[in-house]
């Protein structure tokens, strides 16, 4: 809102010193180039500009031709030539592959046209209203990439997806934006979550990660757009064999989840339950989520991450209850009353270790990640992060 404000009085002030211009029009497109994101307010300039550029430029070539052919068309026929002229307008925004360019440009058009083409010299108009926003969008970009000082020191910043981001499931508008300012910092901040990269991807697409992720509850780091792994910690062939004993014992199917040459793959067998099926309807479309059917039942041709299952609530807690030795089991609430997800993995995977991994990749000499404290959830948890980095400001 600040940034907002002082954007407008800039364009305001540049047109005292200018003069001649319409400061109007500068103002106007600095508030809507000034977006929550630095990536979203550098395409709605991109946006902006080709579309007044192309729409003062084409009412300007339009407005010539009349004067020179056609002094005095009637206005019913000089608005049906205006209209057709949209069409050609269109499609130059199309093949220039700039389709969010063409309703402002076709605005800026017969701006031009109809509601100056009657004035003494409306080519002075288009000047100006193509100048002055070209003002407004350097303007909301000058004023957009003012970072206040930050106190980061190399400082890796950490936060729970599921328990702290979005403990409804998915991020609120107020999270998201907040988040995105944040990454836009450059400071490293790396997520965590019990799910899949497909899923947890998903559901921060838009935001400009800054370090990679620690996935299925610690058991992987995968890159920010999760299509390369660069750190696991596999079950050993004793924990495979422990975890896969524990879901035969309740009569579970499940997923295992396993690292081959083509990444992440999840194999399952013919008996899914209908939880763990919708799961696979719901998420197989995602990128870089690679199910595999095994005739015989689900396997892992590769390093196995860990299994995960849907039971009832009283065989996942025999299940947790029973892990022990090589292999480690944790329970997360499903959809439905009654029923848990069961993840069963191998005793080195953690939070603890992922981040870790994360720091050797960064070259971060960091000696403990900052979480937000306890408690905290939502657009409260990110302002914790947020004063870590900008040292209570």
């Amino acid at each position: 809102m600040v940034k907002t404000a002082a954007a407008v009085f800039l364009c305001f002030a540049i047109d005292t010193f200018r003069g001649g211009g319409i400061p109007f029009y500068s103002a106007i497109a600095a508030v809507l180039c000034l977006q929550p994101s630095w990536q979203s307010s550098t395409q709605k300039a991109r946006e902006r500009t080709v579309a007044t550029v192309l729409g003062g430029l084409a009412g300007m070539l339009v407005l010539a031709a009349q004067r020179s052919w056609f002094p005095a068309i009637p206005d019913l026929l000089w608005y049906a030539l205006v209209a057709a002229c949209l069409i050609p307008l269109l499609s130059l925004t199309v093949a220039l592959k700039k389709p969010a360019s063409a309703y402002l440009s076709c605005v800026v058009f017969m701006s031009v046209t109809v509601s100056h083409g009657g004035d003494e010299n409306p080519y002075l108009f288009a000047f100006h209203r193509i100048v002055d926003t070209l003002i407004g969008i350097l303007v909301a970009l000058a004023v957009g990439g003012i970072r206040l000082p930050r106190r980061d020191g190399g400082c890796l910043l950490a936060a729970d997806l599921e328990g702290q981001l979005a403990p409804g499931g998915e991020l609120s508008p107020a999270v998201r934006v907040r988040l995105t300012r944040l990454c836009e910092g450059r400071t490293p901040l790396a997520v965590c979550t019990a799910r899949s990269p497909s899923v947890a991807l998903d559901r921060l697409t838009g935001i400009p990660l800054t370090a990679p992720l620690a996935v299925l509850g610690g058991a992987a780091v995968c890159t920010q757009t999760g299509g390369d792994f660069l750190w696991s910690a596999p079950l050993s062939p004793e924990g495979e064999r422990a975890a896969r004993s524990l879901l035969d014992g309740v009569g579970a199917a499940g997923f295992c989840y396993f690292l081959d040459r083509e990444g992440l793959q999840i194999g399952y067998g013919p008996a899914l339950r209908p939880g763990e099926e919708a799961l696979r309807q719901e998420t197989r479309a995602l990128p870089h989520r690679h199910y595999r059917f095994f005739p015989a039942g689900a396997r892992g041709e590769g390093a196995v991450l860990g299994w995960l299952a849907l039971l009832p609530q009283k065989q996942a807690e025999a299940v947790r209850k029973g892990a022990a030795g090589e292999v480690r089991a944790d329970c997360y609430p499903s959809a439905k009353l009654g029923e848990n997800w069961v993840w069963l993995h191998s005793p080195e995977a953690g939070y603890g270790p992922a981040l870790a991994a994360i720091a050797r990749q960064l070259e971060a000499a960091i000696p403990a990640p900052f979480w937000p404290p306890a408690g905290l959830t939502g657009e409260r948890a990110v302002r914790a992060l947020e004063k870590r980095v900008l040292g209570g400001r």
